[in-house]
């Protein structure tokens, strides 16, 4: 262009200046001819791509992203400075070279096809160990026959961009499996109560068959046990417990963390972990119960008793009654029979109170078998009313047992003058009084029961006891005892063998001739009619009789040993007349003897198993003979 436009402005300018050979000829037109020609010749046939790359090279320089320039030969013709920066290079050292010597990947980008050329795939380099991502954009420049002459190669960097995809993809593969594998529910619901999204642990929880037929249910009124169960928005972020129903209507408790989710400054929906504590809350409440109940009888114990005496000294709770109660003879029944039976009876007296008194009312046991009752708003004659039917109700039930009743003290509070914890102790008096008044009869009661009991269980009959105490007596008297003493000798001849009631049946009844190892068990009843004796100041009098009713004369009897008259006196008379008493009635396991044998074989053992003494005077009450008449040296063997 520039030779085109040279050659007019100099023909014009010789024309001027009349330098042409050839005079003031007007050669203009066809110079200007000449120059078009020159002009076409140069944009139909020279390269007019060769003048881009200086067109854009300051463009080239000042982009923000790697720039290249490159022919269609693929050699390097500019690289900004980015660029240079990246590779450690400089222009001066690579125009020209190929651009593969310094990017090994630019065949994946180097196709001539430019209208297929656009957004490739990423290209990477590495830098000081660091790996740099860039997204590659290819711009063809072509000549006007659309003949590609240059490639503009902008490499923009997308490290940071790609990293963050990476770590969200990571992040939400990560959160993917927590959401199917945890062992807690996950969920994402809206706010109006609809789920979006729930894990298989909350589909389990609840005892759905899969996510979709969960997904379909209204939370408030499918999900949780109640409305009230369900925290409202402002209650969202903390953590919470609340109850849910199962799909079989099953209640489960959860602790649920959940929080709102905003979409921007507008609430979007709830999202939240869900766990299950069933477990842990029946752990807690059974650890509460155990806190407040008695872990025997299940009713409120002595702590909670009074922790609720004082919440109910109110004065619009006035009259305020209290009621102690106190099993009779409860030791005898532990001694007797074990802990075992004591622990059964104290269940079903706990068991008769609650039936007794109403639901408001604070039914405690206050010590070993005492219990106690708080009865709010009621008059002492109606907590009297009350006792009458616990009364009638545990006699009813425990008339087989050796309980003769209970002892019952009352005491009312009217008015705020009365010190609440004063009431008790009136109560405890007046169950005192109660029992002093009746232990003339319970002792009878307790009597009859001992004797009821062995006579129940066929261990003696009750004609047996009488016959026992009526010869007792009768000898007592001839060796002129005291009325205390008699009284004794009476007690002991009908409960010698209270100890049986704590031998087993199938050795107390066996019809047979016992084992080495059964008679070893049989012989442990006097020590056992000892300690249920001993165990009773009603009994402890005939407690060393019952001990030692099974001692011989000559020593070689049990459990002790002794001998002479260190066995106690009223045991001599009970041995002689227990032996003769069973030979001379019916047994299940042979007939009765005549009276005559039963005496020989008495005799025959007087001295040996028996007091001598004793057998003469016993002998008078029997034959009501002179003792001369018989031989009392005679040897007996008595079983």
């Amino acid at each position: 262009m520039i030779i085109a436009l040279s050659i007019s402005w100099i023909a014009n300018i010789l024309y001027v200046l009349k330098l042409l050979p050839w005079g003031y000829y007007d050669i203009t037109p066809l110079v200007l001819t000449i120059s078009s020609l020159i002009l076409i010749y140069g944009f139909k046939f020279l390269k007019t791509g060769d003048i881009i790359p200086v067109r854009f090279e300051s463009k080239i320089d000042n982009e923000k992203d790697v720039a290249f320039t490159i022919d269609n030969k693929g050699r390097l013709l500019s690289i900004n400075s980015l660029g240079q920066k990246l590779l450690n290079i400089s222009n001066k050292n690579i125009i020209g070279k190929p651009i593969i010597d310094i990017w090994p990947d630019y065949y994946k980008f180097s196709s001539n096809d430019y209208e297929s050329l656009g957004e490739k795939e990423y290209a990477v380099f590495y830098k000081d160990s660091k790996e740099f991502i860039y997204i590659v954009h290819v711009n063809p420049i072509v000549d006007n026959r659309k003949s590609l002459i240059y490639k503009a190669l902008i490499l923009r960097d997308i490290t940071d961009k790609i990293n963050a995809e990476k770590a969200l993809r990571q992040s939400e593969e990560k959160f993917r499996s927590i959401f199917e594998n945890s062992l807690d529910g996950i969920y994402q619901s809206t706010l109006d109560g609809k789920y979006i999204d729930a894990n298989n642990a909350l589909v389990e929880m609840l005892g759905y068959k899969n996510r979709e037929e969960l997904i379909l249910k209204d939370i408030n009124k499918d999900i949780y046990y109640s409305e009230k169960d369900r925290p409202q928005f402002d209650e969202r972020e903390k953590l919470f417990i609340t109850r849910l129903k199962k799909k079989d209507g099953a209640v489960v408790w959860v602790e649920i963390s959940s929080r709102v989710v905003y979409d921007g400054s507008t609430p979007a929906y709830y999202e939240g972990v869900v766990r299950n504590i069933d477990e842990r809350k029946k752990s807690e409440e059974e650890i509460k119960h155990l806190s407040y109940h008695d872990f025997l009888t299940d009713i409120y114990n002595r702590y909670f008793f009074e922790e609720e005496l004082k919440r109910l000294d109110s004065e619009r709770l006035f009259p305020i009654s209290v009621v102690l109660i106190d099993i009779n003879g409860f030791k005898l029944v532990n001694d007797t029979f074990g802990h075992e039976k004591g622990d059964e009876i104290l269940k079903n007296t706990a068991k008769i109170l609650k039936t007794c008194f109403r639901k408001e009312d604070i039914v405690a046991r206050y010590g070993g078998d005492e219990f106690i009752i708080i009865l709010p708003s009621t008059s002492k004659a109606v907590a009297a009313s009350i006792s009458e039917r616990v009364h009638s109700l545990f006699n009813f039930n425990f008339y087989k047992e050796f309980i003769a009743s209970l002892s019952i003290g009352i005491a009312t509070k009217k008015s705020t003058e009365q010190n609440i914890n004063e009431l008790i102790k009136i109560a405890e008096d007046n169950m005192y009084k109660h029992k002093l008044i009746e232990k003339q009869s319970l002792h009878s009661s307790m009597i009859t029961s001992l004797e009821k009991a062995l006579e129940e269980r066929n261990y003696e009959t009750h004609e047996h006891m009488n016959r026992m105490r009526s010869l007792a007596l009768k000898l007592g008297k001839k060796l002129q005892f005291s009325e205390d003493k008699l009284d004794e000798l009476s007690l002991l001849s009908s409960l010698h063998d209270i100890g049986k009631i704590g031998i087993s049946d199938n050795i107390i009844l066996n019809p047979l001739e016992l084992a080495n190892e059964e008679y070893e068990i049989m012989k442990k009843h006097t020590e056992i009619g000892f300690r249920i004796a001993n165990s009773n100041s009603e009994l402890a009098t005939i407690a060393k009789g019952i001990l030692s009713h099974h001692e011989r004369w000559d020593g070689k009897g049990y459990p002790m040993g002794l001998e002479g008259k260190k066995i106690p006196i009223t045991a001599r008379i009970v041995s002689i007349i227990d032996t003769y008493d069973a030979m001379t009635n019916d047994r299940s396991y042979r007939k009765a003897c005549s009276k005559e044998f039963a005496i020989k074989e008495i005799l025959k053992y007087s001295g040996k198993q028996f007091d001598p003494v004793l057998v003469e005077q016993f002998l008078k009450i029997i034959t009501k003979e002179k003792a001369g008449s018989y031989n009392i040296k005679e040897k007996v063997l008595v079983k």
